[in-house]
């Protein structure tokens, strides 16, 4: 017994096989936060952006479809986000306090043209899928994170 006690060969590898796990766990979790976080710049700087236009009149939503709207939005991001997956709820409400931030139920989203002077808010919201088992059941539940952007304007009289 007491050979195998004084004997170290093999406890580099021993050493590497506890810690391997835990090392490799962090660095996936940490590429996938990156990832995540570029999704979210990228898709508020896509509403930002396409609500500007609404805002402005630029973006005429009188004869615009909402596959049209969702396709001028995915032409803003990049290609980190699934398109056919977003949920866009465009809509006006009589005042700012009206807006309610929590996303709406499926059956409860709005394509809504809005008018010159009118108060709107475009939300988009987009599950993303968490690849890490580690991150997937301590962030989400077991179903991904949900990214939020919302701009809320007044609409210009154009």
């Amino acid at each position: 017994m007491r050979r195998f006690a004084r004997d170290r060969e093999g406890a580099t590898a021993v050493e590497f096989a506890l810690l391997a796990l835990p090392f490799f766990l962090i660095v996936f979790a940490t590429l996938e936060i990156a990832m995540l976080f570029m999704a979210e710049l990228s898709l508020d700087s896509a509403v930002d952006r396409v609500g500007r236009e609404v805002r402005t009149g630029q973006l005429d939503t009188t004869d615009m479809t909402q596959e049209k709207f969702r396709k001028h939005l995915c032409e803003q991001m990049t290609s980190l986000i699934d398109c056919a997956k977003l949920k866009i709820d465009l809509r006006s409400y009589p005042t700012y306090g009206d807006i309610d931030p929590a996303p709406p139920a499926d059956n409860a989203i709005v394509y809504q043209r809005g008018g010159p002077g009118e108060i709107m808010a475009l939300r988009v919201y987009y599950v993303w899928p968490l690849l890490t088992d580690l991150m997937r059941a301590a962030i989400s539940g077991g179903t991904g994170f949900r990214l939020t952007s919302i701009a809320a304007f007044r609409s210009e009289y154009y």
